[in-house]
């Protein structure tokens, strides 16, 4: 069972993080692309709660105006039904990423990263 296709289509892999994967997905009606992101550890029930509790946090803090991806879709909620494989897609940025800009330039200045973390949570 795999309830994120009943909404979207998958068309490629975009990377690992620490508890899950992410690919990039398209809407069936072909206007909105998106990240989907799925657990690793699906049986896990602690890994569970914290998949549940990141689309919390990220509502909240788009909710406040913080520039973070919007909520798309997803069954979070379901976290305790370990039946369910959880997933929750999200707007999808493209570019690099924090990570590949801070290997690339091998760091980053504590002016430039003052600048990222106000950008990011000032609209």
């Amino acid at each position: 069972m795999q309830p994120w296709l009943t909404n979207w289509k998958i068309e490629r892999a975009l990377g690992n993080g620490g508890q899950g994967t992410t690919s990039i997905v398209s809407s069936l009606d072909g206007h909105t692309s998106a990240v989907l992101k799925l657990l690793r550890k699906d049986g896990d029930d602690q890994a569970r709660r914290r998949m549940a509790q990141e689309v919390i946090n990220l509502r909240v803090l788009f909710d406040a105006g913080c520039r973070v991806p919007r909520v798309l879709d997803g069954n979070t909620h379901e976290f305790e039904n370990r039946e369910v494989p959880l997933f929750f897609v999200m707007e999808y940025f493209p570019g690099e990423t924090l990570a590949q800009v801070v290997e690339k330039n091998k760091g980053l200045p504590l002016e430039k990263s003052i600048e990222i973390a106000r950008c990011l949570a000032i609209t």
